[in-house]
């Protein structure tokens, strides 16, 4: 288990997502080609094919949530939510939306 914090991990580096499913139904290909920078500002950027869109951030340690939203309307709003996190390593984060209606989980690799 990594001793970083929530916010040094994220703020290290860039991240894609490896894994989204909404439901049974995998979406890991509408967002996957995205790249995400976190910065301690609280902004993330996601960088496709010469085009970023800019978002925000932030984490509630006290309830382990991890807040995404993205400004623009495109395929990234399907993970403008509070998400838990379920597992944080210094290259990997996994998050589960907190609701058992949609059950999305969303994993963030490093790259």
């Amino acid at each position: 288990m990594s001793t970083k914090t929530v916010r040094e991990t994220i703020e290290s580096g860039t991240w894609s997502v490896s894994y989204y499913y909404l439901g049974a139904i995998d979406k890991t290909s509408d967002l996957n080609k995205y790249v995400l920078t976190f910065y301690d500002n609280d902004s993330v950027y996601a960088a496709n094919l010469g085009t970023v869109t800019k978002g925000t951030w932030s984490y509630n340690s006290d309830q382990n949530v991890f807040t995404i939203s993205f400004d623009a309307l495109t395929l990234l709003n399907e993970i403008n939510k509070d998400w838990l996190i379920i597992l944080k390593t210094d290259s990997e984060f996994i998050f589960d939306e907190d609701a058992t209606v949609n059950d999305e989980e969303l994993h963030l690799n490093k790259n």
